[in-house]
């Protein structure tokens, strides 16, 4: 490449080794590297001045339950059917919880009450759901969080 031809700086592909502990970063600097997390390898980004650390990718499942990891925060969901009102996250948030989310699924609209989330119930681990009237046959669930 010639000093000067436009491609400078530009790269088709990196390769990041896995770091075993974050960079250190300067101020006016970032890093970008990769680093295991539960036996898979992971991209990172850290904040100028040695500040936070994000997680930019993680595992994700595409099912009926599932998650996804979108640049520090998960997206969890879910169903919940029958008498059960406790919803169990397969793997806990590492943090916070941003938000849930409770849509019924009535077998007809005259079973259509009110549900929620019980206040003070979630946490990093799940949450429960209360409910007035004639309980709906399940529940949709989404959670955001880190």
């Amino acid at each position: 490449m010639a000093p000067n031809d436009g491609d400078e700086g530009k790269h088709k592909w990196v390769s990041l080794p896995e770091q075993g502990a974050a960079p250190s970063t300067a101020v006016n600097e970032i890093a970008l590297y990769s680093k295991e997390v539960s036996s898979t390898t992971q991209l990172f980004y850290r904040k100028e001045s040695d500040g936070a650390e994000v997680q930019l990718t993680g595992n994700s499942t595409a099912s009926t339950t599932g998650q996804v990891f979108v640049g520090g925060i998960t997206i969890k969901w879910g169903t919940l059917s029958g008498a059960s009102s406790v919803v169990t996250f397969s793997t806990p948030f590492t943090s916070s919880i941003f938000n849930i989310s409770v849509t019924t699924v009535a077998p007809v609209a005259s079973n259509l009450n009110t549900f929620g989330v019980v206040n003070g119930s979630a946490t990093v681990n799940g949450f429960t759901i209360f409910g007035s009237g004639t309980p709906p046959s399940s529940f949709y669930w989404m959670a955001i969080g880190v």
